[in-house]
């Protein structure tokens, strides 16, 4: 089976970023990367403007999630958002029932396991979130700007130690392994897109 690419931001090409572009912009482009190269998928969007276009979303995810799709992604306009000087969680992830049975337990729907769930805390989720996503972009900015690799990827061992995949590795034996590599060569390859 020959690998495809979905696209859902055109981060950066040559000397140039494109975080200040809106996300319909990236979107576009995928589009037209998805109509020169069979390569690439186009993803499927939809624009929230008013009430009715919002009930439209709801909708349509109603009618994906049904046929076994994982969910949507909510972003904001911008690519960057900030409010009251902060920068905002760039993303959101819209499940659908049965990837929440998957997570959660087929009993979440119960109300008192609604109860549990709504009163989780979540700031330290949307915090770590925030950090990836500021540590990417500084990343993908050093790379443009022409600074070493060696500096473009101490972001990605910043990133590493954050997110570990495998918390029973350190982080010396995880730049050993495999993964670690070809972290280092996607993160290489997707800022030199």
């Amino acid at each position: 089976m020959k690998s495809k690419l979905l696209l859902s931001h055109l981060l950066a090409h040559s000397n140039e970023t494109f975080f200040h572009k809106p996300h319909t912009w990236h979107m576009e482009k995928n589009k037209e990367f998805a109509s020169m190269d069979n390569l690439f998928i186009e993803t499927e969007y939809m624009v929230i403007e008013d009430e009715a276009s919002e009930k439209e979303v709801i909708n349509w995810w109603n009618t994906i999630t049904k046929d076994d799709h994982e969910g949507i992604v909510i972003k904001s306009e911008m690519f960057i958002e900030k409010s009251k000087g902060k920068l905002i969680q760039p993303a959101i992830k819209v499940r659908g029932r049965k990837y929440l049975h998957i997570i959660y337990g087929m009993d979440y729907l119960e109300q008192e396991n609604l109860n549990r769930l709504k009163k989780r805390k979540v700031g330290k989720k949307q915090k770590l979130a925030l950090r990836e996503f500021a540590l990417g972009i500084e990343g993908i900015q050093r790379f443009v700007n022409g600074e070493s690799i060696e500096r473009v990827n101490e972001y990605m061992n910043v990133f590493l130690e954050l997110f570990p995949w495998n918390r029973t590795q350190s982080i010396q034996d995880y730049k050993r392994n495999s993964h670690w590599e070809i972290g280092c060569l996607a993160l290489d390859l997707l800022l030199s897109v």
